[in-house]
């Protein structure tokens, strides 16, 4: 696989991720007008503290006060950590480094479901 198409993976992953995490983080009562810039902020501080896609995802749970992992997270997390195998401090740097992008990226999927949602009814 070429790198921009591993790193597109990445990115992929990074955002199913986030919006698993987000999905988790607003039914444990956070708060819903701050929860982008906590998930940034915990988000930026996990890939600034770890040295493998593993303690990514852990530092992220953690940094957000998540229990146990729903199926749904755990799914997206074995996607990244598989993308990321590699060279997880390369795909570290790369995701730090578009952390603006990818949070947009989450932000515009969050209101395409919230749409699809509003359609269906």
């Amino acid at each position: 696989m070429h790198d921009e198409q591993r790193a597109d993976v990445v990115r992929d992953a990074a955002v199913a991720l986030l919006m698993e995490a987000r999905a988790e983080y607003l039914a444990n009562g956070a708060n819903p007008l701050k929860h982008w810039d906590q998930l940034q902020d915990r988000l930026a501080a996990a890939m600034r503290t770890s040295g493998s896609a593993e303690q990514l995802v852990s530092t992220l749970r953690r940094g957000l006060n998540l229990s146990a992992p729903s199926s749904a997270f755990s799914n997206t997390a074995t996607l990244l950590v598989g993308a990321m195998d590699a060279d997880p401090m390369l795909w570290i740097g790369l995701l730090e480094s578009e952390l603006g992008y990818l949070m947009a990226r989450a932000r515009v999927e969050a209101e395409r479901r919230k749409a699809a949602r509003e359609e269906a009814k």
